[in-house]
């Protein structure tokens, strides 16, 4: 008699990532060197988006410079992580390190030792290190990305140092912004157009100088087809459609990401906000429906529950989810007002001016 047959045992899905913000300082240079601003704004935003390649995670650098999608469309984050970045020796002897200390845990430091002309590997390893440290795994197409490059040409990748540390106050701004010979910002991608790390800081530019939402979804597209596996710069380009009102496109834009991402906490808010623009409630709300339960606590996620709701079902019903809106958020006047409106409307007003008064 044959043996039984077992059948397999299914793997468990492993748990989404978590939410993580990384507090990342513009990179300190203990004694400077010959272009070393222009090597400190290179090296800060290369890392800047390297990090918000991984799974989950959010850099942020101090100032105002934030990318479009850090600015306007991100839950706060679980885990809250402090870097220190800084770098010593010469231009043909540099030594960089990263440490990231996550609060509450440990700290992870990397060193890796460079040159100012030819810094990538160290990029790579720094990135490599701080992925290890929090504990994510690294595809080997980004991580070749990392090592890779943006320019062959060093004076293109010298001047999008410079620009980026122009666009972090490093340096002064440029006497005449539109002008490509004062503007290294502009300067840079017109050097070398296929650089995703100067294509990334011009879309900045022009969504947070020149309000320019059209140029950057174009820019960070074209950022997007040299550097495919940074989901930040798709990310960026969403948000920047989604501000248009470019309803339709922004939804086709955050479900690409979702497809290639589809776990990530930092994409469903933003994604369910554009379905529900695109007037796709039920959508929205089935992708609302994915968020980890630390964003129930969240007044923005609250709130867009409380329109989702409103625009599949009415008003009817809809009082519950005003009050937890209202316990996420207390100085919020809308929803004490909503709630107030309810009761008037359905003859509950004096009872609940009455219970206010015992």
């Amino acid at each position: 008699e044959a043996p039984p047959v077992e059948a397999p045992v299914a793997e468990a899905a492993p748990p989404p990532p978590v939410l993580t913000e990384v507090h990342l300082p513009i990179l300190e240079v203990e004694r400077p060197f010959h272009f070393s601003d222009e090597f400190r704004g290179l090296a800060t935003m290369v890392v800047e988006l390297g990090l918000s390649d991984l799974p989950g995670v959010v850099a942020r650098v101090p100032g105002d410079a934030a990318p479009p999608a850090v600015l306007l469309a991100l839950p706060a984050a679980r885990r809250q992580v402090d870097a220190r970045f800084r770098a010593w020796g010469t231009e043909d002897a540099l030594t960089l390190e990263l440490e990231l200390c996550v609060a509450g845990g440990t700290c992870t430091t990397t060193t890796a030792a460079t040159t100012r002309a030819a810094p990538w590997d160290a990029f790579g390893a720094l990135l490599e290190g701080a992925a290890d440290g929090l504990g994510l795994a690294v595809p080997p197409e980004v991580a070749a990305g990392w090592h890779t490059p943006g320019s062959k040409d060093p004076y293109a990748e010298l001047i999008t140092g410079r620009g980026a540390a122009t666009f972090y106050g490093i340096l002064p701004p440029p006497t005449e912004p539109d002008d490509r010979r004062s503007n290294p910002v502009l300067r840079a991608v017109f050097l070398d157009p296929r650089q995703p790390v100067a294509l990334w800081s011009l879309a900045r530019w022009q969504v947070g100088t020149t309000a320019d939402g059209g140029a950057a979804a174009d820019t960070l597209a074209r950022a997007s087809l040299v550097r495919p596996w940074s989901p930040m710069l798709d990310a960026d380009r969403a948000t920047v459609l989604a501000a248009q009102g470019k309803s339709d496109q922004a939804v086709l834009a955050w479900e690409h990401i979702r497809d290639a991402n589809p776990r990530d906490p930092r994409f469903l808010e933003p994604t369910a906000r554009a379905l529900l623009a695109a007037h796709r409630p039920e959508d929205a709300g089935r992708v609302l429906e994915e968020v980890p339960p630390e964003f129930e606590w969240e007044p923005r996620v609250a709130a867009l529950r409380v329109a989702i709701y409103e625009s599949v079902e009415g008003t009817a019903g809809i009082d519950p989810l005003l009050a937890h809106w209202q316990e996420t958020d207390p100085d919020a006047l809308e929803p004490v007002q909503r709630r107030l409106e309810l009761r008037v409307r359905d003859g509950r007003f004096a009872e609940e001016i009455g219970r206010a008064h015992v």
